[in-house]
């Protein structure tokens, strides 16, 4: 399986019973990651293919009380993942492998260094693996309803948050900054070029994203010049070309073309999105 799929019952599995499993801390925690695409499409009603990977990504605030509830760990070993610690204490792995592939849920919590596990408030050991900007997401999170057009053990549909479609692209530029590995580093570019390339959620995006640069001004910095370094990167936009094509949901024709593409989409986001 690549890293980058077209959605999967296998995967489908996972993700609807993680849903379900953490359901009793959906007030606090943020879906993010791959799956968060195909959620703005399905939810807009639009018939178009996601870009996604098959591991579930979570954002947590650094506390976060039990409140009566197990801890969030024990669910998520319900939902069928086993919990190991990573070498060198760099947090919690959960994963679980499936059709023989293995799918990790991610616990991500604000944080300088990916590297130093931040210990989460509450939890009782657990280490979430820190990456900067969280907060963005955290604050600007939205309800959405996922149902039975997910997996049918969705049904009744189940509300759950995931970013604002504006927070989520302004997070991913970020993170695409933060990132040591050139094919990860490519991946959050590829969700990002999807997005603003569609026709409701790129305007969508653009709206939101004028707003957010007045707030969080920093992020906003890193974020346009992120866009500008991939613009003008032959290897880094080489890298996006490669895995979009690789997922087969464009159809924008060949690397060379799909290059083009990108350099020609970024800069029109960054003509509309300067203050």
């Amino acid at each position: 399986m690549s890293e980058l799929t077209t959605p999967e019952q296998t995967g489908r599995d996972v993700f609807a019973n993680t849903i379900l499993s953490l359901a009793p801390y959906a007030n606090e925690i943020v879906l993010i990651g791959g799956w968060v695409h195909e959620l703005y499409l399905r939810d807009g009603g639009h018939p178009d293919l996601p870009v996604r990977t098959d591991d579930v990504d979570y954002t947590l605030p650094k506390s976060l009380e039990r409140s009566g509830r197990p801890l969030l760990v024990d669910l998520a070993k319900e939902a069928g993942f086993e919990v190991e610690m990573i070498a060198d204490n760099e947090g919690l792995r959960l994963a679980q492998t499936v059709a023989g592939t293995p799918l990790d849920l991610d616990l991500i919590t604000d944080g300088e260094d990916s590297r130093s596990p931040v210990e989460i408030d509450g939890q009782s050991g657990l280490l979430a693996q820190g990456y900067p900007f969280q907060n963005i997401l955290l604050e600007n999170a939205e309800w959405i309803s996922v149902g039975p057009e997910i997996h049918a053990a969705l049904d009744p549909p189940r509300r759950i948050r995931i970013p604002t479609v504006a927070a989520y692209v302004l997070h991913k530029g970020i993170s695409a900054t933060h990132r040591t590995q050139h094919r990860k580093k490519a991946k959050d570019l590829v969700y990002m070029f999807e997005i603003v390339r569609h026709p409701s959620l790129g305007a969508e995006a653009i709206d939101g994203l004028h707003a957010l640069g007045t707030k969080y001004p920093d992020a906003y910095l890193i974020w346009r010049e992120c866009l500008e370094n991939v613009a003008a990167g032959t290897t880094i936009r080489a890298d996006v070309a490669e895995q979009i094509m690789s997922a087969s949901v464009t159809g924008l024709g060949d690397r060379r073309v799909v290059m083009q593409e990108i350099t020609a989409r970024f800069r029109r986001v960054l003509a509309e999105t300067s203050h």
